[in-house]
């Protein structure tokens, strides 16, 4: 995010955060406490110290694009469907359809809003559905602790392609 925007948003530019999370001591924090700092000391809403906090860490080095400050990389992908939620749900748990070779192992799903699975190296899968309309709904997934940005990589493309393909089943 352009420094302008944060200074819109926020009232400083990237280079005043840096400055004011430094004097705070923030490179040797946990992610959770400078984010509790940045709401309690600074009134940042919970969205913008989340921002703040991700950029910091990235600024100062502390994790790469797409990574946890604990070291795992995560993968968020997300489609809009011209279909109604129902048929959205059902289309999604016809994995071998769209899926292709790829194993899931599902542990836990709430019909029409989520489901928690598994990948084949352990890795997690969590995926949540919306309803956009009556006639428009959304899946929004995120693979967890993946082992490396390369990873992570290869994964984003794999799951634009599977979503992708969710759409042709779909049609």
């Amino acid at each position: 995010m352009s420094a302008a925007a944060v200074a819109k948003k926020t009232g400083r530019t990237w280079k005043q955060w840096v400055e004011v999370l430094d004097r705070f001591g923030a490179a040797a924090r946990s992610h959770a406490e400078i984010a509790r700092h940045l709401g309690t000391e600074h009134g940042l809403s919970g969205w913008w110290a989340q921002t703040v906090t991700v950029g910091y860490e990235r600024i100062r080095g502390l994790r790469e694009k797409g990574q946890r400050r604990g070291g795992g990389f995560d993968v968020h992908k997300s489609k809009v469907y011209q279909v109604p939620l129902a048929e959205l749900w059902t289309a999604f748990c016809r994995c071998r359809l769209w899926l292709g070779e790829a194993k899931l192992t599902m542990s836990k799903a709430r019909k029409h809003e989520s489901m928690r699975m598994r990948w084949a190296d352990g890795t997690p899968v969590d995926v949540s559905f919306d309803a956009k309309g009556p006639s428009k709904s959304q899946v929004r997934l995120q693979h967890r602790g993946l082992p490396s940005q390369a990873d992570a990589t290869r994964l984003r493309s794999f799951w634009t392609e599977r979503l992708a393909t969710l759409g042709v089943v779909l049609r």
